[in-house]
């Protein structure tokens, strides 16, 4: 993602992209007739994206939320509240919940012995 003066705009260390990712549900799509994969936030309009693998979507994913998360807040629109999505999940597709994989991290953590 370019910015101005054709300089890359890079993650700071202590962003909140990961912890704003663990707060909305989100909904993959495998590939089917053609390759790569789907994601999108239905809570947030405008959260969409494409990758190679699972992996490297939900990290376009995570981009994608900061950039129309920073937009929303630098011109003075409200942020949508996370909910837990009550829509049918498509064919082909997985949902993934926020407190699903907020009880996940919180497991590996405790299992690592790591204490925030």
């Amino acid at each position: 993602m370019g910015s101005a003066g054709g300089q890359e705009k890079t993650r700071r260390p202590g962003t909140h992209t990961e912890k704003n990712m663990m707060r909305y549900d989100y909904i993959l799509e495998a590939p089917g007739d053609t390759p790569g994969w789907g994601g999108w936030i239905p809570d947030v309009p405008g959260a969409i994206a494409e990758g190679d693998t699972e992996q490297a979507t939900v990290r376009m994913l995570e981009e994608v939320l900061e950039g129309v998360l920073e937009f929303r807040r630098d011109n003075g629109l409200p942020i949508p509240e996370p909910a837990p999505y009550i829509g049918q999940v498509p064919a082909g597709c997985r949902l993934y919940r926020a407190e699903e994989r907020v009880v996940s991290v919180s497991e590996r953590r405790r299992a690592q012995g790591i204490s925030l």
